[in-house]
């Protein structure tokens, strides 16, 4: 991956992976989950490249290279990505989006949809309050007790996960906990932001606020792939976001939140099948 750093109007800093030009299939822009910066895992990058198609990423404000912005949404966020695509010269773009990435991913499509022209979303959550959902069904206690921190504000959160340092094995699925062997669990660590806490908090913050859009605003192709047995975002969070958007796919797979990571794969193929070409911007 080709590393950069992208200015943006206001006078902060994007840090993006690139990596490059591929073979004229499309372009999918990657969106990471919490906790990590923006670099895409390797085999993902490896898939990517033998479908022809280009993988670009960025830190979100607040991880590794990229400039925080307090009180971000989720729509800052897409106007982060509409920002380095004009800087990278890509007019149309597919995206991906892991776990807090797919809420950016979803508001890519629906405020921008000529420019990006389809999503897969992977472990995603449903916006806090959704009509119908019962937000906490099935989350294991140690992530319910940081969203339900991140709900009395920044102090509370940032108060919780400094006391909060020690890994509790109780909030993986048993199938989660097999997958911390091999390559997408050594991206994992080697991804994960530990300088500091400003990301993760601004995600969920941005998670638990308003998004600035609507399921039903979307109207390009979505893929929703989903772990049945994740313990972080629960399988209902993927039936109420496939449900509230016109012609979603939904997959809920075998696994949990980590265990199905490497569905990103089959993710990228489905984008090659149902976004357009990249096309230079002009």
């Amino acid at each position: 991956m080709i590393d950069a750093d992208v200015p943006t109007t206001d006078g902060r800093v994007l840090h993006v992976y690139d990596s490059g030009d591929g073979g004229g299939a499309g372009t999918v822009y990657w969106q990471h989950g919490a906790g990590m910066r923006g670099l895409p895992p390797q085999p993902l990058v490896e898939r990517a490249v033998g479908l022809g198609l280009r993988l670009i990423g960025h830190d979100r404000p607040g991880y590794g290279g990229s400039t925080a912005r307090p009180g971000r949404s989720v729509a800052d966020g897409v106007g982060d990505m509409v920002t380095v695509l004009d800087r990278l010269g890509v007019e149309s773009s597919t995206t991906i989006g892991l776990s807090a990435g797919a809420m950016h991913a979803l508001g890519a499509v629906a405020l921008h949809p000529a420019r990006f022209t389809a999503a897969a979303v992977l472990g995603g959550p449903a916006p806090y309050g959704a009509p119908g959902l019962d937000w906490f069904a099935g989350m294991a206690e140690p992530n319910r007790a940081e969203f339900e921190a991140a709900l009395r504000g920044r102090d509370a959160l940032a108060a919780h996960l400094a006391d909060d340092t020690d890994v509790d094995l109780s909030m993986f699925a048993e199938d989660d906990l097999r997958a911390m062997t091999g390559p997408y669990w050594n991206w994992q660590l080697a991804a994960a932001d530990t300088a500091t806490q400003e990301g993760a908090i601004e995600d969920e913050l941005a998670c638990l606020s308003a998004w600035g859009f609507a399921m039903d605003d979307i109207s390009v192709p979505v893929l929703v792939l989903h772990g049945a047995g994740d313990t972080f975002v629960p399988a209902g969070h993927a039936e109420w976001v496939a449900a509230a958007i016109p012609g979603a796919v939904l997959r809920l797979e075998p696994g949990g939140h980590l265990s199905t990571i490497p569905l990103a794969e089959t993710a990228v193929a489905w984008l090659r099948d149902h976004g357009g070409p990249t096309r230079p911007h002009l």
